[in-house]
């Protein structure tokens, strides 16, 4: 990011008296060198040849070593602005952008994709859709901070651009992306506001599954603000709109949210009726997942009921087949449930052995909140069974946990970063302020030459040099604290992005080692098959451009060699085989599920599931890096995903 508090430079002393004299001078010949400035940078495309191949390295070593990129990146970047060559500047800070954000370096991102903003604003106007598209960009890094107000305020103003422009999906993308903002940050009406619009969108569009996706999302809005029926209203909309043949497994998704909301209205009778039918369907599809899923909220019905002896039977049905599944957050749910049911029976030993066993399953997957769910149970079955030093202890240890989740130094990092961003904004403005001053006391100056009052014009000059001098000292200091407070700020935030990634990595190597192998040792070997197709396909092309040196027979005798033993099909059929080998049936399930997906989206959701990085999913279907995330997103609305599902677990549960 251009750093504006150095907009002066610093003067020599011994040619502090020297200067007004000199810009006197400048004065005169100012006309003579502005005709010749063309000349003085009129730059080789041999410079400009070297940042394009710089930049080529950058976009290579972002599928390959990010740290790489970073470096070609930023040696792009510094010789675009020595070349002013603006364009290849704004290449450069994009190419940054995105490695810092790969490194969930989000800090970083932030600096570079509002570079590249203002950069591209400069080049194709304030109405540029890649200014829009890198200003949406610093409202995703915002949002995935939890600084939710700066990325409304970035999302807004993307969204203005593209109405100006009428790109009807990217209006769509922004008006979503700000409803989500405001429903993860609690405000459900202006939440609410939002969706509708997408609704209203969607509407125009006269596409019904958008809609009913767009009713579904504003239901779960209503549901988590207790408008329960509001919420009951918008799930029957977009359970309607999904029509009679096909969706089913949306179908249940719909009809289990309608049952909740009965639940949560405390009218139980309908909250069973409509659970019921959710696993009717999901027992149809044989999702076993799902139907796990509907046991446990039927017990939550039956419990709620006082029917305990009932709720405990469902609970274990389901228990035991997210046992069979290896699905442990689920299972501690379940356990904890379980607990809180023999708990309101008084039956406190078999509460705290369930509990117990939750907390043990909690601990070994790091779940903290699910943790602390168990615990709150805990302490009552202690309390009320009497043993009030375990009752204490359990207390003390829940109380770390909830400190250990708020941690109050994350809420003082964010205030931070929102103090740098006020401060670098101030800077921002008191630059633009100096330049307007700068102007018209130039102007001044100008115009006392051509009067004639040469004497005047020493002595304003003089007087502009202190101030410029002055200036200089204030902004100098002012860069140099900002630059501390810059780097302070950084190493928190990556020390602290750091820490979650060993703490996760640790905890992934001890329970999913086997089942990494396996699925490292399916992606190596596929990667072979396609290096070599490269290869050959590379041998081949050479040999064509160069017939005329080989005798035709042999020429073809090649050509055809090389066509036998280049078969890109094969590659996809052999990853085919290997992965049913580790997850049987996948390809059936899906397929059964969803008929109307593409073979590109049964490939990503493949290797979705086996969790390839995004880099890896480019590589094995031949794409950009950027062409996979929008493929995701696709694939979200077509699995009809909630705004807080997972996708790659969503896939697991297939």
């Amino acid at each position: 990011m251009t750093n504006y508090s150095q907009a002066f430079k610093p003067f020599r002393k011994d040619l502090f008296f020297i200067k007004p004299i000199l810009l006197f001078v400048f004065s005169v010949f100012y006309g003579f060198t502005s005709a010749q400035s063309d000349n003085l940078f009129d730059y080789s495309s041999k410079e400009e040849q070297l940042i394009k191949n710089q930049i080529k390295k950058a976009n290579y070593y972002l599928e390959v070593n990010l740290d790489s990129a970073i470096f070609f990146g930023n040696n792009a970047f510094q010789n675009a602005q020595q070349e002013k060559q603006p364009g290849l500047e704004y290449e450069a800070a994009k190419l940054i952008a995105d490695a810092w954000f790969y490194k969930d370096s989000l800090a970083s991102a932030i600096d570079y994709y509002r570079m590249a903003a203002d950069i591209i604003k400069e080049i194709d106007g304030e109405y540029s859709e890649k200014y829009g598209a890198r200003l949406s960009d610093v409202g995703y890094c915002f949002s995935d901070l939890g600084i939710f107000d700066l990325a409304i305020e970035y999302y807004n103003k993307s969204l203005d651009i593209f109405i100006a422009s009428n790109n009807r999906s990217e209006i769509g993308n922004q008006l979503n992306n700000i409803g989500t903002v405001y429903f993860k940050s609690g405000n459900y009406n202006l939440a609410i506001e939002y969706l509708s619009r997408t609704l209203n969108y969607d509407s125009k569009l006269n596409d019904s599954l958008a809609l009913s996706s767009s009713y579904n999302n504003i239901g779960k809005v209503y549901e988590a603000w207790a408008y329960y029926d509001l919420a009951i209203e918008h799930y029957f909309n977009s359970l309607n709109l999904l029509g009679e043949r096909g969706n089913d497994a949306r179908k249940a998704i719909r009809l289990s949210n309608i049952g909740t909301s009965y639940y949560r209205k405390g009218i139980l009778d309908s909250a069973l009726i409509y659970i019921n039918a959710a696993l009717k369907i999901d027992q149809q599809l044989n999702n076993q997942f799902k139907i796990a899923i509907r046991y446990n909220e039927i017990a939550n019905v039956f419990s709620a009921m006082e029917n305990y002896a009932d709720a405990i039977d469902y609970n274990q049905k389901s228990l035991k087949i997210l046992q069979s599944l290896n699905r442990n957050k689920s299972e501690t749910i379940v356990l904890t449930d379980l607990g809180a049911i023999y708990f309101k029976n008084a039956n406190y030993q078999l509460a705290e052995q369930y509990l117990l066993e939750s907390l043990s399953i909690s601990k070994k997957i790091g779940s903290l909140a699910d943790e602390m769910s168990a615990y709150r149970t805990l302490i009552k079955v202690y309390e009320n069974s009497g043993d009030l030093q375990k009752a204490i202890d359990t207390h003390l240890y829940y109380d770390y946990l909830k400190d250990s989740i708020f941690n109050s130094e994350n809420h003082k990092q964010l205030a931070n970063y929102r103090i740098k961003y006020e401060t670098a904004k101030k800077e921002k403005e008191n630059e633009i302020l100096i330049k307007d001053i700068f102007i018209k006391k130039r102007t001044q100056r100008t115009l006392i030459i051509i009067g004639g009052f040469l004497l005047i014009s020493v002595i304003l000059l003089f007087f502009l040099s202190r101030l410029k001098l002055k200036t200089f000292k204030q902004d100098k200091k002012l860069s140099t604290l900002e630059l501390e407070k810059r780097e302070i700020e950084k190493q928190h935030l990556e020390d602290k992005v750091f820490a979650e990634k060993q703490l996760n990595r640790l905890q992934r190597e001890k329970y999913e080692a086997e089942i990494q192998l396996k699925n490292r040792e399916l992606v190596s070997s596929t990667l072979q098959l396609v290096n070599k197709n490269e290869v050959l396909t590379e041998i081949k092309n050479k040999i064509r451009h160069n017939n005329s040196v080989i005798p035709e027979n042999a020429y073809n005798d090649l050509i055809q060699l090389l066509n036998q033993n280049t078969d890109f099909d094969q590659n996809w059929k052999k990853f085919r085989t290997e992965f049913e080998k580790i997850n049987p049936g996948f390809f059936d399930r899906i397929r059964h599920q969803y008929p109307d997906f593409s073979e590109q989206f049964v490939r990503l959701s493949a290797f979705l599931r086996i969790e390839l990085t995004t880099k890896e999913i480019a590589q094995l279907m031949n794409v950009s890096v950027a062409a996979v995330n929008k493929n995701r997103q696709r694939l979200r609305k077509k699995l009809d995903l909630e705004l807080e599902a997972d996708l790659s677990t969503f896939l697991k549960s297939i």
